[in-house]
């Protein structure tokens, strides 16, 4: 062979075995939701033949870099950051699936609510997080637990080479993650404070990356030290903080702002520029877009510096060789951190209950089953696989929810139903969990004061029991608007006193059945026409007895008033066997008492709402009442019988009046809602019901009450019309409301905060 032949085929030889050696590191940066623009980058560089032989990144770039060294291709990854779970997911939310009616509190008129530790310390009532992670916590452990426990917890023998850093705060350092469990280095990497609650790892407590090393291109120098560095990083997170913006000044304060280089004589720097907030995660399409666009840009750049090649075909066939040798998640033990031993055996049989062997569907319904019990704060998942079984160990660190809650709230509004709202709540669990609170409302309108005490039990079928005692006060008729007491007598006054226990246990997902026993007293003090004066008396009838009954409820409502997502249902069984008493006063047409007349009632209600999204910006609800009451006397007279018979309230403002059109025994009404979203939290709400009273109640000449069977009245219609705003504290409302049978059908209402109510003994 010729010399001159020679020499060029030992050259070929040697550049062909530079090529081949050619390693590409990828490192990646923190950016908040910016960071998805890493898909786009990673889709252009597969595209192109790129080789990525190493990935280092902080925050935003550990999750998109995990996701990719877990094996997930970009296609992927581009379908599950737009999907509506995972923005779900990004903004706290929990899935509807997941959801559980039973473990919700009552609804009551709080605007805030601040929890307390047992010493009542001040510096710990802010919350260290505002988006709660369940969902994204959880998922994460669903995906990386099989895939780290495939490469033994060695991030260097995942389908690409990884680190990922963050931060501990306590010795001020950046910690390099290198193995473990992948899901809990992401989630290390990217608790962004104030957004995710921080995790201890190592006995350390870890915060996002960003604070110490944002763009860690020293990382990948000094951990895989590579022939060629491309870098990603966002001009976004190098900006200067704004005077008048506290999202960029938070920036400033915790990202790392040294200048982004890359340690390395071959590298790229790729600048994604997409005007997209830290946590503008429903804008990720554009900022995959954003980061496939730069890498294009560049991408002549990045073929002259890197010759070798990897197709895509090489590169799927290698993620499939990949995933054969991850096997399935199934659970065989629990361990739980940081509670006593009482609580880690109540939260073990919430998940375990009684099998030995729970796969992750399972294990996701009751781990969701568990987290959003109020008595929980925060639990965060780990799974480590047993070598000798072959199943895994799930590991959680357990917060209890802080004992001590105080909630305020109320409604103040420009008729005088004023009302102040105050609630207290002390909860712990052990073996059973418990909670007892209390809550006052006051007002002149509306009073009312509750005690109660609740222990759960999660046995295979859970239940609740309630001891519950309750007293509250209706006043109406007054006219001025203030908190304080006048002189003048009111119309109507009702009084309700009451003691019982109530045993729930939960109806699938949304649902929850009631049964209870309650003995209490009603007491009525009204005048028998409007014409009274101060110097009157008022008659006063009561009702003392024992309440039977079993209550069915459920609900997926967004908002506990002025809802426009969901549905809800209500259905009442009431049974009351007592005495009647009434002493007529100076307007009643009779004078002699009526002293312990038995009296037995029963009551059926339904109710039912469901909302239905048309658009955006649109949305239509559909409403159900009906009532039915069941009695062989009446009451006394004509006005004691309409004050203790059900009440067609359709609207908030319609709950502050007492109208004897709109009570009586039997009646059907169907409504609709039109609500027309023009701003994130602002809209405007139409509403209309057609109400059909059955046997209406009349009164004769003396005032007593009889069933009017020859007519059936015609069907009259409420309806109402507002504007509402929900900000973060309650909604202010501003609307016209329409009552055809009310002597004076339309009224003016401006009200901010909750027109909600403590129950009731009968109705």
């Amino acid at each position: 062979m010729p010399l001159r032949k020679l020499y060029i085929l030992l050259f070929l030889v040697l550049v062909g075995s530079t090529v081949n050696a050619q390693k590409v590191g990828l490192v990646l940066s923190g950016g908040g939701a910016l960071g998805y623009s890493h898909i786009g980058v990673l889709r252009a560089l597969e595209e192109n033949g790129i080789p990525i032989d190493y990935i280092t990144g902080t925050s935003a770039g550990a999750m998109v870099g995990g996701m990719y060294a877990a094996g997930w291709s970009p296609e992927v990854m581009d379908s599950l950051v737009t999907d509506k779970k995972f923005q779900l997911m990004s903004f706290g939310g929990v899935e509807k699936k997941f959801d559980y009616f039973f473990r919700k509190s009552s609804e009551d008129a709080a605007w805030v609510n601040f929890k307390l530790t047992n010493r009542f310390e001040l510096s710990k009532v802010i919350p260290t997080n505002f988006n709660n992670s369940i969902l994204l916590d959880f998922e994460s452990m669903a995906a990386f637990s099989g895939i780290s426990a495939s490469v033994k917890y060695d991030f260097d023998s995942l389908f690409v080479p990884f680190r990922c850093v963050a931060s501990d705060i306590e010795h001020k350092k950046e910690v390099v993650f290198k193995e473990g469990h992948l899901n809990q280095a992401v989630r290390a990497s990217m608790t962004y404070p104030g957004y995710l609650k921080p995790l201890k790892v190592n006995g350390s407590l870890m915060f996002d990356g960003g604070l110490y090393n944002n763009f860690p291109t020293d990382v990948m120098y000094s951990e895989f030290f590579p022939d060629i560095i491309i870098g990603i990083n966002f001009t976004d997170t190098t900006s200067p903080p704004q005077e008048d913006d506290v999202i960029s000044q938070l920036k400033s304060m915790i990202i790392d702002r040294r200048p982004s280089t890359i340690i390395c004589e071959n590298g790229i720097l790729i600048e994604p520029d997409q005007p997209i907030g830290i946590f503008g995660f429903d804008k990720a399409d554009k900022a995959i877009e954003a980061g496939y666009n730069a890498t294009m840009a560049a991408m002549d750049d990045i073929k002259s510096l890197v010759q070798r090649r990897v197709s895509k075909i090489e590169v799927e066939e290698q993620r499939k060789l990949f995933y054969s040798k991850i096997r399935s998640v199934n659970f065989e033990s629990i361990e739980v951190e940081g509670v006593n031993e009482k609580q880690a055996e109540y939260i073990k049989k919430a998940l375990m209950k009684r099998d030995k062997i729970i796969d992750i569907k399972t294990l996701k319904k009751r781990y969701f089953w568990l987290v959003t019990d109020e008595k929980m704060r925060f639990i965060y998942p780990v799974a480590t696989m047993n070598p000798k079984t072959g199943n895994y160990i799930l590991s959680l660190q357990a917060y209890p929810e802080k004992p001590f809650a105080i909630k305020f709230g109320g409604v103040f509004s420009s008729k005088p139903i004023n009302t102040g709202y105050v609630g207290l709540k002390y909860s712990r669990f052990g073996k059973i969990g418990m909670r007892a609170e209390g809550a006052s409302y006051f007002g002149k309108f509306y009073g009312s004061t509750m005690v109660a005490t609740v222990f759960d039990f999660n046995f295979k079928i859970p239940f609740s029991l309630k001891l519950e005692a309750l007293t509250s006060r209706w006043d109406y008729f007054r006219s001025f608007t203030t908190f304080f007491e006048e002189s003048r007598p009111s119309f109507i006054v009702e009084n309700e006193r009451l003691a019982g226990v109530t045993i729930s246990t939960p109806i699938g997902r949304i649902g929850k059945l009631n049964f209870g026993y309650d003995y209490g007293q009603i007491e009525n003090r009204y005048y028998q026409n409007d014409g009274f004066t101060p110097t009157d008396t008022s008659d006063i009838s009561s009702l003392l007895g024992s309440v039977y009954h079993l209550d069915y409820l459920q609900s997926t409502l967004n908002r506990k008033q002025y809802a426009s997502e969901g549905g809800s249902v209500s259905f009442k069984i009431k049974y009351f066997n007592g005495f009647e008493n009434t002493f007529p006063g100076s307007t009643s047409f009779l004078t002699i008492p009526s002293i312990e007349i038995p009296q037995q009632m029963l009551s059926f209600r339904l109710k039912m709402m469901h909302y239905f999204k048309l658009n955006a910006n649109l949305s239509v609800g559909l409403n159900l009442d009906a009532s039915a009451l069941f009695t062989e006397n009446f009451l006394d007279n004509y006005t004691a019988t309409i004050i203790a018979s059900p009440n067609f309230q359709p609207t908030p403002e319609s709950r502050t009046f007492l109208l004897s059109s709109y009570s009586t025994h039997y009646f059907a009404s169907v409504g609709g809602e039109l609500i027309y979203s023009f701003l994130d939290n602002a809209e405007f709400r139409g509403a209309l019901y057609f109400f059909q009273p059955i046997y209406t109640i009349k009164p004769n000449s003396f005032n007593q009450p009889s069933y009017d069977l020859t007519n059936v009245d015609p069907v009259s219609i409420v309806s109402s019309g507002s504007l509402v705003y929900h900000s973060p504290i309650g909604p202010l409302s501003a609307g016209i409301n329409y009552y055809a049978l009310r002597e004076k059908p339309l009224s003016l209402l401006v009200t901010f905060g909750y027109i909600i109510h403590n129950g009731r003994f009968l109705k």
